[in-house]
């Protein structure tokens, strides 16, 4: 079984791209040698020059390279590693970096697992997540999604997947989470795979594992552009997916707890290497075109289960 766990990484998100290196070293533990040497690390930084006026950094982008290239030496002592420097424009977001991962490496391994930079994660979350996708693999499984819980977020519609220690707290709980507390893995019940009977339910980059296959089916459109909107795609493209009896399951690993930096992120960065372009300017292309493209995949889906009948 293989596996690649694609990252994208701006450069003020380096610091915190260094830590989640040395989380999955921790992780890397609990695995044997195969397990890690068959999980690939496949990470861009993005220091693409039409997101970046280089001449306005005030700090030299070769610090930012020569980071990036010392976490990749630490992370091969254990893991297998596919590293890039983005200075052009194929790679603008996080949507293009996981739609170019997707089409360039969904036959070649067996699950994709997308991680954010802001994430955190007990140290044994990698052994979980892989063998829950083994399981998956071994019962002849296609389309799956695995998804840990999350501490208690935005709204109700996450409590599927929030942890129960965490339901009774009040909205954006995670902004003020004291995020040590996920690496006490006694402090919760035992850890267990169970399918989700409701509505598919995830946040990108939370250590979701995808199916290689489901994400070759659904791909993410190239009118999402480059940031936004990717994951309630795949979400919704599920959905459709699953109403044409396409069997697209998602299991929930109960106990399996991660979570997002929230109000403790540091931003020292920003300003000293300011950004050309707006994020939530890119994330109004993406929200105004995923109702069309949805409607693309239904019609996709529609003309698939005729021509394999």
């Amino acid at each position: 079984m293989k596996s690649n766990i694609i990252i994208h990484i701006m450069p003020n998100e380096i610091d915190w791209f260094e830590k989640i290196s040395d989380n999955l070293l921790r992780n890397a533990l609990y695995l044997t040698s195969v397990e890690s040497k068959n999980t690939t690390i496949d990470a861009t930084l993005n220091l693409s020059k039409s997101l970046y006026n280089y001449l306005e950094f005030k700090i030299p982008i070769e610090f930012f390279e020569k980071k990036f290239n010392s976490i990749e030496s630490k992370l091969k002592q254990a893991f297998s590693t596919n590293f890039n420097i983005e200075y052009g424009a194929e790679i603008q977001g996080i949507n293009d970096k996981r739609r170019d991962s997707i089409r360039k490496y969904s036959d070649l391994y067996d699950v994709m697992i997308y991680m954010d930079t802001d994430v955190v994660f007990p140290d044994i979350s990698l052994q979980y997540i892989l063998a829950s996708t083994r399981l998956l693999l071994e019962t002849k499984k296609d389309y799956f999604i695995i998804t840990p819980e999350i501490t208690k977020f935005w709204d109700n519609s996450w409590d599927v997947i929030t942890n129960k220690n965490y339901l009774t707290l009040p909205f954006n709980h995670r902004d003020t989470f004291n995020t040590h507390n996920l690496y006490n893995v006694n402090a919760y019940d035992s850890i267990y795979l169970e399918e989700n009977t409701q509505n598919c339910k995830f946040g990108g980059g939370w250590l979701n594992a995808f199916s290689s296959k489901l994400l070759k089916f659904t791909d993410i459109p190239d009118s999402l552009g480059s940031y936004g909107e990717d994951d309630t795609y795949v979400m919704l493209a599920c959905d459709i997916m699953n109403s044409f009896n396409l069997s697209v399951s998602q299991y929930i690993i109960r106990n399996l707890v991660v979570s997002e930096e929230g109000n403790f992120r540091e931003k020292v960065y920003d300003l000293y290497i300011p950004k050309v372009a707006n994020n939530q300017d890119v994330r109004k292309i993406a929200s105004t075109n995923l109702p069309s493209e949805l409607k693309k995949f239904k019609n996709k889906c529609h003309d698939y289960i005729l021509h394999t009948k």
